[in-house]
């Protein structure tokens, strides 16, 4: 498995606006030139979506994971890079057989590549600028519902529950406006869910299983992803 991504800097931010990984057929190896070439048809490339909550701190091969792409002096005139594999891609790595040779789009519900949220007292941020105001982060941070696209057959959504409708009400809006989007534009919609929710009621609460988990769910989840993936496309899945 391959990764490959794009990423700008807005007010000395970092942002990584796209992602793709490239199922391996066998014994096949993705040149930079190749994947391009993909892009360039992307629509019949594409099999399918898996909506994330955030890149971490993602980075292009050879650059230090621990820091930022500003100061390893990383281009951002440039196109695609080809992306260290994190571990938050690794757990989809032996899981996606099915599509190999085709690309799965990795979208974020934001895109600033930031590995710790909570040192920058982000999802605050987050929630006063979905008021409308914008005034902390770039619009390249945001992937509204009125302008996101979705290719392939399936969305599968892995954001995890860092939010509610209580805690950050704007938040929570943004992200049903983006399920709801990809319900209209996707006919098949999946994720992993806590099993004293229904499917309707995990679609209610939009929390779903993130693949890096802690505690009790460090196991279930991971499990219940490999199980949601056994079938194309995949199925909505407990933990």
């Amino acid at each position: 498995m391959q990764a490959f991504g794009k990423f700008t800097c807005k007010k000395k931010l970092v942002y990584r606006t796209e992602a793709y990984l490239y199922v391996n057929a066998k014994d096949k190896t993705l040149s930079l030139e190749e994947f391009e070439g993909m892009m360039e048809e992307k629509h019949n490339f594409i099999a399918g979506t898996i909506m994330m909550f955030h890149p971490g701190n993602s980075v292009p091969k050879a650059f230090d994971a621990t820091k930022s792409l500003m100061d390893q002096n990383y281009d951002f005139t440039q196109s695609y890079s080809e992306l260290s594999l994190d571990k938050t891609l690794l757990a989809y790595d032996g899981i996606l057989k099915a599509y190999e040779g085709r690309l799965i789009e990795i979208k974020t519900l934001f895109n600033l590549n930031e590995s710790n949220l909570q040192r920058k007292n982000a999802l605050v941020k987050f929630n006063v600028d979905l008021e409308g105001s914008k005034v902390n982060f770039d619009g390249d941070n945001y992937n509204f519902s009125k302008k996101i696209v979705f290719e392939g057959k399936f969305v599968f959504f892995a954001w995890g529950d860092k939010f509610t409708k209580e805690t950050f009400p704007n938040i929570y809006a943004y992200a049903q406006g983006i399920f709801k989007t990809a319900s209209t534009q996707i006919g098949a919609i999946a994720f992993t869910h806590d099993p004293t929710q229904s499917i309707e009621e995990a679609k209610t609460s939009l929390h779903f299983g993130h693949p890096i988990s802690v505690g009790d769910l460090k196991n279930k989840v991971p499990k219940a992803i490999k199980k949601a993936f056994k079938t194309t496309p995949p199925s909505c899945t407990v933990w």
